[in-house]
């Protein structure tokens, strides 16, 4: 049995052949479209949002670059930026507004509205404390090692500031740290984001007021005594929340303070400041797992071509063209070395930071932390300096 062969088809002319070629056109032309639309589309709103932070930046004196607002509101640290959640079908932007208490706290605080993951909280047997205000304690749950402690910052004033911050429904923590709140999407409407940044510098402000009338946690009662006898002999002054001493040390401003690390668990850390911040919104810290997750679904680390330090640490900063050279070959070194031979070592415009893994009930270990940090801050300060003029180190 024969098959009989296939016949192939051909346009009848010259017209079907047009024809046709003009509808394969159109069925190509129709998916270009969109996504050079799409694409079109994106870099108009990226455009629109960037002037819409830029004008923020300047009508509230802040700085903005690179996609981050930053600077100081009521004399706190405050930040703007976009963050990339999720993944897959999931994956979404969500604008962060925060600000940064310094030194963070060592309370264990945690403030956020009542829901549905603080039920679960309870369910598990995590205790809600009660501030006596029976509004609040309704409308927000609170967490912290010691409630007398926590009770002290969470005064009326920052209560109402709260209330009105949890009646606009979004989502909002305090913590140690400071504040923060957000919203969906990358956004450029500069009523809200002007609000956000005042209110994060104003909750900011009320914690830091709030400092000086919290007694020092109960683990460190027992060093108390020995920081304050060291801090009076050096010339430094001292405070409780967290134990901290500060002053002038070989040369530079320094602050030395307990850090919580863990439920009732501190460490030491020390930070040496620049004398003038570099203003370029930079932020170094040792990278962790989760960076590293982030990093598969659009989050911002910049490397810089060292293998060593680019998986040890992650880097931000929002004036990129100066991280190769603020962070050079001999900075990276530095930084590593410190890293492995001290402790945990961070660096943000203001200084840079560096925890000893345990808290020695002797503050004579102060000055050695101090030593290591002042070499790495005066490498970081000349390389500032080197590529603005106008920045001053931490040694004038």
């Amino acid at each position: 049995m024969h098959t009989r062969p296939r016949r192939l088809w051909y346009p009848r002319g010259p017209v079907e052949a047009i024809l046709i070629l003009v509808a394969a056109g159109v069925s190509l032309a129709i998916p270009v479209g969109l996504i050079v639309g799409v694409v079109a589309w994106s870099s108009h709103v990226g455009k629109r949002r960037a002037a819409a932070w830029a004008r923020l930046a300047q009508r509230l004196g802040l700085t903005y670059g690179n996609g981050t607002v930053y600077g100081q509101l009521e004399g706190q640290a405050v930040r703007l930026v976009t963050e990339v959640r999720g993944s897959g079908k999931s994956r979404h932007t969500v604008t962060v507004v925060s600000s940064h208490v310094f030194p963070a706290f060592d309370l264990g605080l945690a403030v956020s509205r009542h829901g549905f993951l603080a039920a679960i909280g309870q369910l598990m047997g995590a205790t809600d404390i009660e501030v006596g205000d029976p509004e609040f304690d309704r409308a927000f749950v609170v967490r912290a090692d010691e409630p007398e402690r926590a009770r002290i910052v969470l005064d009326r004033e920052l209560r109402q500031v709260l209330g009105q911050v949890a009646g606009t429904g979004f989502p909002f923590r305090i913590s140690d740290g400071g504040f923060s709140i957000e919203r969906r999407g990358a956004s450029e409407d500069e009523r809200w984001l002007e609000w956000s940044l005042v209110t994060a510098g104003r909750v900011a402000r009320h914690m830091t007021e709030a400092r000086d009338g919290i007694p020092v946690a109960a683990p460190l009662r027992q060093h108390r005594e020995a920081w304050a006898a060291y801090a009076e002999a050096a010339g430094l002054r001292g405070m409780n929340c967290p134990m901290c001493m500060w002053g002038r040390m070989e040369g530079a401003a320094i602050s030395a303070y307990a850090v919580r690390v863990g439920s009732f668990q501190y460490a030491l850390e020390v930070l040496v400041r620049f004398d003038s911040p570099l203003g370029v919104g930079l932020f170094v810290r040792p990278s962790s797992t989760m960076d590293a997750i982030g990093s598969l679904f659009g989050g911002q680390d910049e490397t810089l071509a060292d293998p060593a330090f680019d998986k040890a640490f992650l880097v931000k900063i929002a004036q990129r063209d100066r991280v190769s050279r603020i962070l050079d070959a001999e900075a990276r070194r530095r930084i590593l070395e410190v890293q492995g031979q001290v402790g945990a070592v961070q660096i943000r415009d203001d200084g840079v930071t560096v925890r000893a893994a345990q808290l020695d009930p002797d503050p004579t270990l102060v000055p050695r932390l101090v030593a290591r940090a002042r070499l790495l801050a005066a490498r970081i300060a000349e390389n500032a300096a080197a590529v603005d003029p106008a920045t001053t180190g931490p040694y004038r």
